[in-house]
């Protein structure tokens, strides 16, 4: 691994919560272990009270959206708590998105020195879905066609029904779906930000759309972005079954495979369980 540190500016982790307060305490207190590490929560108001002193590196995202599962407020929610960081610490190297059921599956300053000396600009998982189908390389790339292109989503519900739809993917624009928990570099985060325009077009769009989140950061990200090199990988260890609409809560039996991973978070823990995270620390630490 190389130590030439290419960006040197704070690591901002966004954590996206709407629950179980002590366990989101216990996931920023491991992300304060790092050396330059600020924390930003954005946590849903409709959900039970998160409170915070005080602190220099860890701060409640102002104006928190309620982000109904599978619903357009998600995207918003994203992008305001990208804006919001950009703000608040201009000098940041990177923003890793996580939700408030993960948990760092690495030393945090392990993970702190991989981005800041890394060649790469960002680590999101993506497919491209507007191509032609005989070049798909994941199943889940036939499933999000059909849900962007020929579904649409009853207003203030998570529900859709079969709908035709015109899109704005064209002129060189492409439909990219992906992971929602994004790692962004710097440059990479701007790209997402600052055309103002193509945000307008894909949020008309994804207003109507099921599950927008997965389409919206790959596709601000990766359409107009041929200076960035983005690896297409999550960085975080999970089980998925497939048809299975979230993933699978893991357990102690996960943690030497979640260990010898290269995943940055390991994600999603239950605050019913909390001794699986007391043997993750053990086991990181060792």
């Amino acid at each position: 691994m190389t130590s030439e540190v290419r960006r040197p500016g704070p690591v901002v982790v966004l954590v996206f919560s709407h629950r179980d307060p002590p366990q989101v305490r216990r996931l920023v207190d491991r992300l304060r272990e790092g050396n330059d590490v600020f924390v930003g929560i954005h946590h849903d108001p409709v959900g039970e009270p998160l409170v915070f002193p005080a602190m220099s590196d860890v701060a409640l995202v102002p104006d928190p959206l309620h982000c109904p599962w599978g619903g357009y407020e998600v995207t918003v929610a994203m992008v305001h708590s990208l804006r919001w960081a950009v703000a608040t610490v201009p000098e940041l190297s990177w923003v890793l998105l996580i939700s408030g059921q993960d948990y760092p599956a690495m030393p945090v300053r392990q993970m702190e020195h991989e981005l800041r000396t890394s060649p790469h600009d960002a680590f999101v998982r993506h497919f491209r879905i507007d191509d032609d189908p005989a070049l798909d390389v994941h199943h889940w790339q036939a499933l999000t066609r059909r849900r962007y292109f020929n579904r649409r989503r009853f207003p203030r519900s998570a529900r859709s029904y079969p709908w035709p739809r015109r899109h704005p993917f064209v002129n060189g624009r492409h439909a990219y779906v992906g992971d929602v928990w994004v790692n962004l570099g710097a440059e990479a985060v701007h790209q997402v930000l600052d055309d103002d325009a193509w945000m307008r077009q894909l949020f008309a769009f994804m207003r109507a759309a099921p599950n927008a989140d997965e389409l919206a950061l790959p596709s601000l990200l990766l359409n107009g972005q041929q200076h960035l090199d983005v690896v297409s990988d999550r960085r975080r260890y999970l089980r998925f079954a497939r048809g299975e609409p979230h993933p699978a809560t893991l357990t102690e039996a996960d943690i030497d495979e979640i260990v010898a991973s290269d995943a940055f978070f390991a994600r999603k823990f239950s605050a019913a369980a909390p001794a699986v995270l007391d043997r993750l620390d053990e086991h990181i630490r060792g």
